[in-house]
């Protein structure tokens, strides 16, 4: 780790005020679905059962 806090080779996120999403609905939800996997993930779920409930939710998504 660097003085400063950061590791090495890692990336930063830069927000940027002003700008806007392209497709906000999709986006977030898209974000939440990868939210819901890492925190599964996290707690050692297999990457199978992972896998097979991002199916379900996806055949359950809205349609746009």
């Amino acid at each position: 780790m660097g003085f400063d806090g950061s590791i090495p080779g890692a990336a930063r996120l830069h927000l940027v005020d002003g700008v806007a999403l392209l497709r906000p609905e999709e986006q977030v939800f898209t974000a939440m679905l990868t939210g819901f996997a890492n925190q599964q993930l996290a707690r050692n779920l297999a990457r199978t059962t992972v896998e097979g409930r991002e199916r379900t939710r996806s055949r359950r998504s809205p349609r746009t």
